[in-house]
């Protein structure tokens, strides 16, 4: 099945899947919410959005399966060699009170790997794809003219949650980094993956689709998402956590 994606032009199709989320996102549809078993609020255009994705990777391959935070979940999934796993909307908080940090994430996993990412940003019409260690970046659907340098620092520029356990308090204080970016959703790996950010450390529980399509763009440039003894992330466990990470713009911080 992998073979049959190679052929595609994915870029194009990916992009043409971040238009169509970002159309709907930006629709001005009114918003209603609901309260998911764990708590945590779910909105109408998450689920249209969560369709719409879902729907155009069934055209792509149909055999292929989908993990999706707004779906039942199926955790023996994550063990097939290939499939797909999205968060339609990645920061639901942020968007359902008019902010501007959610994301829209698409990622590829092969072997445990995230191998084709793609993150989209509604509120500035930006979209990352990453694929065959290449990253692109499109703004209001024209390709940017990015190059990454290898990033050189002593003390990182640190990016993280607004909401931090002690755990990951304790872990940036270490660093005494005067630069600290607070911010929500899989944006601080964009901002890893332009290296206006160095450092993002996350020593709670997270989930895999709020990562992995960010673990691919950040692949795609150079970048890694290790855990505390510096073993990369995998996504083959029959689990949708993962129990902590540490992201960098270079793998030379290891």
């Amino acid at each position: 099945m992998y073979d049959t994606i190679k052929k595609q032009n994915i870029s194009t199709f990916l992009l043409g899947l971040a238009e169509k989320c970002i159309e709907l996102i930006n629709s001005n549809k009114s918003i209603s919410v609901d309260l998911k078993n764990d708590g945590s609020p779910v909105s109408n255009i998450d689920l249209e959005v969560d369709r719409l994705i879902k729907s155009n990777l069934k055209i792509l391959n149909i055999r292929i399966p989908i993990i999706s935070e707004e779906s039942f979940l199926n955790k023996i999934d994550f063990l097939e060699e290939l499939y797909w796993i999205i968060d339609p909307i990645d920061g639901t908080k942020s968007f359902i009170r008019g902010g501007e940090e959610f994301t829209v994430n698409v990622a590829l996993i092969h072997k445990g790997m995230p191998i084709i990412s793609m993150i989209c940003h509604p509120p500035s019409n930006k979209i990352w794809i990453g694929r065959d260690g290449k990253l692109e970046i499109y703004h209001n659907m024209k390709m940017l003219n990015f190059k990454k340098n290898k990033p050189f620092w002593k003390k990182p520029i640190i990016i993280t949650s607004r909401y931090n356990n002690d755990k990951t308090k304790k872990f940036i204080g270490k660093i005494s980094s005067k630069d600290i970016i607070y911010m929500s959703s899989s944006l601080k790996f964009c901002e890893l993956v332009e290296s206006k950010a160095n450092l993002y450390p996350r020593l709670s529980i997270i989930n895999k689709w709020d990562i992995a399509a960010g673990h691919g763009i950040l692949k795609s440039v150079g970048g890694v998402i290790t855990d505390t003894k510096g073993y990369e992330i995998r996504y083959d466990t029959p689990s949708e956590k993962i129990s902590e990470f540490i992201a960098s713009d270079t793998e030379d911080w290891l």
